[in-house]
């Protein structure tokens, strides 16, 4: 999970982080030396919305079609949601999960990487 500073910064973070995502997994793939990595993503949670959907941070949207795009772009990486894992009070703690989404994020992140290596023999 990363990419919550890129989309809540006033600088030109959420314009300049899908060049920095690719950058970040070709690293992975040439510090292992293989190319052939799969990688499973958690999109940004609602977090960065109101209660009514209204955007509290002008990247979000950016950072989270960014993930999208990226993953929809290579056979090799997948995405999973996590807009349903947090707390949904956004005046306590809405940036992060509760304990039981923390538990549904690994089983997420778990499904997609054993369908990744199912796709990807």
């Amino acid at each position: 999970m990363q990419g919550e500073r890129n989309a809540n910064t006033e600088v030109k973070a959420p314009e300049t982080y899908g060049t920095k995502l690719n950058k970040l997994f070709d690293q992975i793939r040439k510090d292992f030396g293989k190319e052939d990595i799969n990688i499973v993503l958690g999109r940004l949670s609602d977090f960065g919305y109101t209660k009514k959907g209204q955007l509290k941070y002008a990247g979000w949207d950016v950072v989270r079609n960014i993930q999208m795009e990226t993953a929809a772009a290579d056979p090799r990486i997948e995405w999973i949601d996590t807009d349903d894992l947090n707390d949904g009070d956004w005046k306590k703690n809405d940036l992060h999960m509760t304990e039981e989404g923390y538990k549904i994020m690994g089983e997420r992140f778990a499904e997609k990487a054993i369908a990744l290596v199912k796709a990807n023999p």
